[in-house]
């Protein structure tokens, strides 16, 4: 997990910024398709993914209170059909 060295976040446009530890400079692998994973590494990625999603299945706030209040959960959004459209003018 990269280090995060700092954030910004503009609410009037919504938009916002993460500095955060390359990890490309480090012992991390990146694997693709010219150079893919075995099946072993495959399963413990997803493995590993999974677990990180448990933590938080059926926790996020639907009142906006809690530890996790922060959270934005764009499917919950009435305006989520939008966001994709935005995002490609926005960029």
């Amino acid at each position: 997990v990269p280090h995060c060295y700092g954030s910004g976040f503009d609410a009037v446009t919504g938009r916002f910024v993460l500095i955060l530890e390359d990890l490309a400079a480090g012992p991390c692998e990146f694997p693709d398709t010219l150079h893919p994973i075995d099946a072993d590494r495959a399963s413990n990625s997803t493995t590993s993914a999974a677990r990180l999603h448990a933590t938080f299945w059926g926790r996020l706030p639907t009142d906006n209170a809690g530890p996790l209040a922060w959270l934005y959960t764009a499917s919950a959004d009435s305006a989520s059909l939008l966001t994709a459209p935005l995002l490609k003018t926005s960029s």
